[in-house]
């Protein structure tokens, strides 16, 4: 969808979102780093935005053996907190 598409939607999570990509695809192009600088503050603005708004994708992180370790401790700890009676 291009930016006019998603402003014309009047949705502002669809717009930001079309100008977070245009954003990015210009600093991948870009050459001059007072430009870099300056699309950079900007694209920083529109995440925020996006984030403000409930917009942003969570990304999980992967699961490591730490984790999974932690994990298990904490179902361990709940499982025996929760058999004890006082």
């Amino acid at each position: 969808m291009s930016l006019s598409e998603a402003a014309a939607t009047g949705d502002r999570i669809t717009a930001l979102r079309a100008l977070r990509e245009r954003l990015a695809a210009d600093l991948d192009e870009c050459t001059s780093m007072r430009d870099v600088a300056s699309l950079s503050q900007r694209l920083m603005d529109v995440l925020a935005q996006i984030d403000e708004l409930g917009g942003g994708v969570k990304v999980e992180a992967p699961k490591t053996g730490l984790s999974r370790f932690e994990e298990k401790l904490r179902e361990r700890s709940a499982a025996s907190s929760g058999s004890r009676r006082p």
